[in-house]
């Protein structure tokens, strides 16, 4: 599994 962290639009942080 690969940690990646995206910055959405609202300005919180995802994991995927």
């Amino acid at each position: 599994m690969e940690l990646q962290g995206d910055v959405t639009n609202a300005g919180e942080m995802v994991v995927v």
